[in-house]
């Protein structure tokens, strides 16, 4: 193609010399496979660093300079613009620009991707009801939102030939996101990032090892050498034909869906999120519990009404409750520390957070459960997205299960095999918080 042909003339990089090529998956998208002859394990890839697209080199490029006075004229710094929304932009003139240097690299990124800030809102709503997805979603786009709205687009109609609205619509402003997101990689591998550690380094792209697709537990990944970033492969050897993955790491489909827009059915990785909030309360109680969760090590965030919110804990899929959040519980619920053990606490105050917490999962579970009815309410999604959607609910619903399993035995242990009312609240118990990171 004319992306491999512009890495081999503008970077002296040929895929084929690691006996691998590029060719069509069986789910229409393209994959790196091994070649005719059996490979053997270690470096797959060797691309060098100068293929290494990092915050660095698009500071120094023209557009970067062309836009940074533009950026400093409107404080976009005060509005919240980073360099990673710089990076974004980058993305967009190499997309559409053919004098970009990176146009080849740019114009071969899927011109669509599936993650969850590309739906329809209704399908949000639909499809992600009662996760945790469904406000982190709506969180992040709106923050995009008044971004473009409040610089980039502002930049298409003052500036129109440097910005022309078309290329920086806010259509494309998503897929930039999308793009970044799916296929960037540490910043750490980049040696220009290493030698200018800063605010402003960001994670970074690796044209070419970004054709590679994941695959959980596959013994592969990048690394860093001063002139290379090397993708490396410890297991055996790939027999000739086979698809080569490399490991993302150990990701749940909540990220996988958010940032790469795929799933992995039966993820073991998967985990559900859960935050502590207390109600309205009267100055002294909430300041006294703010301290206590603040010495705790907790994070603690309270709004104009003075509610309390703790944290996002993450269940694991086994169930296991965070002792965190465990901790969280017990001191919303007593307005005291625990001793040194949580377990050498007063039967009935561990008995009475524990209850809070399973009345909280249940509540939990049962909004995950109830949007699976999303199905039926006639909103159209694609079929690739409907299963994305199932992937993510059936894990999230699994780890709650899990976890009110683990805590109705727990409490059955506790209460010496009696029967009690798990769902009962008291009058200042915390509420599962809006999911928001």
């Amino acid at each position: 193609s004319s992306f491999l042909e512009w890495v081999r003339k503008s970077h002296d990089f040929d895929i084929t010399r690691r006996g691998l090529e590029v060719l069509p998956t069986e789910d229409g998208q393209h994959g790196v496979f091994a070649g005719k002859e059996e490979n053997p394990s270690g470096v797959l890839l060797d691309i060098p660093q100068s293929l290494v697209l990092d915050f660095p080199k698009i500071s120094r490029s023209a557009f970067a300079k062309r836009l940074e006075p533009r950026l400093q004229a409107r404080e976009a710094a005060a509005q919240g613009w980073t360099a990673v929304h710089t990076f974004w932009m980058f993305l967009l003139d190499a997309r559409g620009n053919p004098e970009n240097e990176w146009h080849p690299f740019a114009a071969v990124i899927p011109a669509s991707f599936d993650d969850p800030l590309q739906w329809p809102e209704e399908a949000v709503n639909s499809y992600l009801a009662g996760t945790n997805l469904q406000a982190e979603v709506h969180r992040r786009r709106n923050f995009l939102r008044t971004v473009w709205e409040g610089i980039v687009k502002p930049l298409t109609e003052d500036f129109p030939e440097e910005f022309p609205p078309a290329r920086f619509s806010w259509e494309n402003w998503l897929w930039a996101r999308s793009a970044y997101t799916s296929r960037t990689f540490p910043a750490a591998v980049s040696t220009e990032n290493r030698a200018h550690l800063s605010e402003d380094c960001t994670e970074v792209m690796l044209p070419v090892i970004d054709l590679v697709n994941h695959r959980h537990k596959e013994p592969c990944g990048v690394e860093w050498t001063e002139t290379h970033v090397l993708m490396r492969h410890k297991g055996d050897k790939l027999p000739s034909g086979v698809e080569v993955f490399v490991n993302y790491g150990d990701k749940g489909n909540e990220e996988l869906l958010l940032a790469y827009g795929f799933c992995v059915a039966g993820n073991p990785f998967d985990t559900a999120a859960l935050s502590l909030g207390a109600k309205e309360m009267d100055t002294p109680a909430r300041l006294r519990k703010v301290e206590l969760l603040q010495q705790a090590g907790l994070s603690v965030d309270t709004d104009e009404s003075g509610k309390i919110s703790v944290g996002l804990f993450r269940i694991r899929r086994d169930g296991e409750l965070p002792k965190t959040l465990r901790l969280a519980a017990f001191v919303l619920l007593t307005s005291r520390l625990p001793k040194e053990h949580l377990e050498e606490e007063e039967h009935d105050d561990v008995m009475d957070s524990l209850d809070l917490l399973h009345g909280l999962l249940v509540a939990k579970l049962g909004g995950v459960i109830d949007g699976e009815e999303a199905n039926e309410s006639g909103v159209q999604l694609s079929e690739l997205r409907r299963q994305l959607a199932t992937l993510y609910r059936t894990g999230q619903r699994q780890v709650f299960e899990a976890a009110c399993t683990r805590l109705t035995q727990e409490l059955d242990e506790l209460d010496g095999g009696s029967e009690g009312d798990d769902d009962e609240e008291g009058d200042e118990v915390p509420e599962p918080g809006d999911g928001e990171r």
